[in-house]
């Protein structure tokens, strides 16, 4: 996908679409939203460009370095499942993942994030109903949203010192799953 197409994937505000050229990018234009300060905007770009297992990767590596220890506990379920679904992406896993997030009310950002690996494909309805697969792009939002919110959970004076660390570790995990 182009960047004007993941740009318009993603919802990005207006401030953020007005940033897109023909010549950007995706890896120069999420630095260029940065460098505006549109984090949302650069999280749900890179969580609609990349890959949904890179993106749910990211969303577990960010919820276990900024969430808060209680509400990472409380969590637990969840992150596991997400992270399981991460080494063996079956339908098993997928459904594990869901599971764990509505079982935990989808009180936390990590289950946003299991959400993201349940709506990553397959069908989306128990296996005796007809197959219906997952809506565009849901996947991504939820992983994007999952990362904001891991993000936002706690010390708000820090918010763009933690989306920048966020967009940090999202080049980590590119990097490590290019090698």
């Amino acid at each position: 996908m182009t960047t004007a197409e993941i740009a318009t994937a993603a919802n990005l505000t207006e401030k953020g679409q007005a940033l897109v050229t023909e010549e950007s990018g995706p890896s120069r234009f999420v630095d260029l939203l940065e460098s505006n300060g549109l984090f949302r905007d650069a999280i749900q770009f890179l969580a609609h460009g990349l890959p949904i297992h890179i993106a749910v990767k990211w969303g577990c590596l960010c919820s276990r370095e900024m969430l808060p220890a209680d509400q990472l506990e409380k969590s637990k379920n969840s992150l596991e499942a997400a992270e399981a679904w991460l080494t063996a992406p079956d339908d098993e896993a997928r459904w594990r993942a869901r599971n764990a997030a509505e079982k935990s009310n989808m009180s936390s950002p990590v289950d946003l994030i299991a959400m993201a690996a349940f709506f990553s494909g397959g069908s989306i309805v128990p296996a005796d109903a007809p197959a219906t697969p997952p809506p565009a792009y849901v996947a991504n939002k939820m992983a994007g949203g999952g990362i904001q919110l891991a993000v936002l959970s706690q010390l708000p004076a820090e918010a763009a010192q933690r989306f920048r660390r966020s967009l940090q570790i999202s080049r980590e995990v590119v990097k490590a799953e290019r090698k």
